[in-house]
């Protein structure tokens, strides 16, 4: 249960939010496939998801800080993202774009210590 009184990071999903307004809020996975979901057929409603979406956006009081990933391990398979079709929505003078290529560092084996 959420506490607005606990000084802690509150992890929730959309829903869980709603109604709901916090100083700084992040919005991760926001990838084609993750939201908008990728999934098929008659179940899937993107005006939903959109309006989802946009309460996510709302629930900032100042900051907002949105992420997606270029590349993602989902269900054991690796593969390249795009961005969300609702990130294009948000007017670009109301974004500030930073893109980082973070490239996965060569881990060195650990090596055992001596005792002596």
């Amino acid at each position: 249960m959420y506490d607005e009184n606990i000084e802690a990071v509150a992890l929730m999903t959309l829903h869980a939010a709603k109604g709901l307004e916090f100083p700084v809020v992040f919005l991760p996975g926001l990838e084609e496939g993750i939201l908008p979901c990728g999934l098929d057929g008659p179940e899937v409603d993107l005006e939903e998801e959109r309006r989802i979406f946009y309460m996510g956006l709302t629930r900032a009081e100042e900051i907002l800080i949105l992420s997606n990933a270029k590349n993602r391990t989902l269900f054991g398979e690796s593969k390249e993202q795009k961005p969300s079709k609702f990130i294009d929505e948000i007017p670009t003078e109301h974004l500030h774009i930073i893109e980082q290529d973070i490239k996965k560092s060569k881990k060195n084996s650990p090596k055992q210590m001596s005792l002596f």
